[in-house]
């Protein structure tokens, strides 16, 4: 996972935060929060740490990409997908990494076992897998 992208998960699984709510209370803007969210611009260090702080993180929780914990261990999934991979370690990890990237952008938003199980399908279906 990028950094760009655990920021994303951080500010919206842990905290439930918007762009906006974050850069008031970081003083960063929206446009930049966002540019590192896409990965379109990397922070500068002490950038990473006021974000560190603000996420009451560590800055090697955010840059470390030798950390490969599973995804069932993983604690920036929303609790129902969580409690899915949990149940069934036979799911395809790469239609769940999809599922993530897509749940961000999804008017309504799967929040229980049972909602990510059918999104699981139905995407596991158009993909053709």
């Amino acid at each position: 996972m990028s950094l760009g992208e655990k920021l994303k998960a951080i500010r919206k699984n842990r905290h439930n935060l918007t762009l906006s709510e974050v850069a008031e209370k970081t003083n960063l803007s929206v446009s930049f929060l966002s540019d590192v969210e896409r990965g379109r611009t990397k922070p500068s260090l002490a950038t990473l740490e006021t974000l560190a702080n603000f996420y009451a993180v560590n800055i090697s929780e955010l840059v470390d990409e030798q950390e490969k914990k599973p995804l069932a261990d993983n604690d920036l999934l929303p609790q129902g997908l969580k409690d899915l991979l949990l149940e069934d370690p036979n799911i395809d990890r790469d239609i769940i990494d999809v599922m993530v990237l897509m749940e961000h952008r999804a008017k309504k938003k799967p929040v229980s076992k049972e909602e990510w199980l059918s999104y699981y399908h139905s995407l596991k279906w158009m993909m053709g897998k």
